[in-house]
């Protein structure tokens, strides 16, 4: 009987390298402390700064988290997911075309149509296709191979830019 969380690990940490374990923990919470710092007590900051308006206040805190974001992302060699899901299933030449190319098609389900009654994963979805959203009604879905669509759902389809006709002319077909 193995554990539920099994991590293997084939190369272990030196022990004389330890202090740069510590070093970087007390650097980043520091760094972290003074964000969090400066994110809760905005106000406090914005009161010597009054050529900036009040309802602006927000955005600025909100603009500073962006690029954290971003570098995180970046840094730890992250993709968005709609993004790194396509890449899965894109055929590996086109991978290299497609980061930061995609683009989305829209489909609404009309009354006549193949996709209505049918459950996500019994639809025959064009290759370098996939399913993001849907929106039904005011309320957006998120897709599984269990749910079933109905008509008059809006589809939210990524694609890799240079398909996205190909992908437009499948699925029109289909409805």
């Amino acid at each position: 009987m193995q554990p539920v969380l099994r991590i293997i690990y084939v190369q272990s940490f030196p022990l004389n390298s330890y202090w740069l374990l510590l070093l970087m923990g007390l650097i980043l919470g520091l760094l972290g402390y003074l964000y969090q710092i400066f994110l809760l007590h905005t106000d406090y900051f914005y009161r010597y700064f009054r050529m900036i308006p009040r309802q602006y206040h927000g955005i600025i805190a909100f603009l500073l988290v962006i690029p954290i974001g971003w570098q995180f992302t970046d840094t730890l060699g992250g993709a968005p997911i709609y993004e790194s899901l396509l890449a899965k299933i894109v055929v590996p030449k086109q991978l290299a075309t497609l980061r930061g190319q995609t683009d989305t098609v829209e489909i609404i389900i009309n009354q006549p149509s193949h996709l209505a009654e049918k459950q996500v994963r019994d639809i025959n979805w064009p290759k370098g296709a996939l399913l993001v959203k849907i929106f039904r009604g005011e309320q957006e879905l998120v897709p599984n191979g269990d749910l079933i669509l109905q008509v008059g759902d809006r589809l939210e389809i990524l694609t890799d830019g240079n398909q996205r006709s190909l992908v437009w002319q499948t699925m029109t077909k289909l409805n």
